[in-house]
């Protein structure tokens, strides 16, 4: 994502084509456009105060929730596991990301760079 030349972001979109083809019982297939977004975890802020059309943690017409991605109070993908401790800061993805890491054997150093690709919300959805 650009903005106004002034400063570009590592973040970006990407457009990609969904293609489905189905040959049995009945030949059947459909392709559809969409995005996603790769967020510079690091940037969040700043995409949100700079993109108008963009929100981080409340409503707009493109938003990403963070605690919709890596919930720390519940076992993620297995059960033997425990749940992600909070690292300090509930809200904020990228030390959750750090501390899942962290809980499988891998740190993640203090300047590493976390890229979410993900689909955003829309209007809410």
């Amino acid at each position: 994502m650009k903005t106004d030349g002034a400063h570009a972001f590592r973040s970006t979109l990407f457009e990609c084509v969904v293609r489905h083809e189905r040959f049995a019982p009945k030949s059947h297939a459909f392709a559809y456009r969409l995005f996603y977004l790769a967020i510079d975890l690091d940037e969040l802020p700043e995409l949100s105060l700079r993109l108008r059309l963009f929100s981080v943690n409340r409503a707009n017409l493109v938003s990403l929730r963070e605690r919709d991605y890596l919930p720390i109070t519940e076992p993620l993908h297995n059960a033997s596991r425990p749940a992600i401790a909070p690292s300090g800061a509930a809200d904020s993805l990228k030390p959750r990301v750090a501390a899942f890491c962290l809980a499988h054997g891998i740190e993640l150093g203090a300047d590493a760079r976390v890229v979410l690709v993900t689909l955003p919300r829309i209007a809410g959805y």
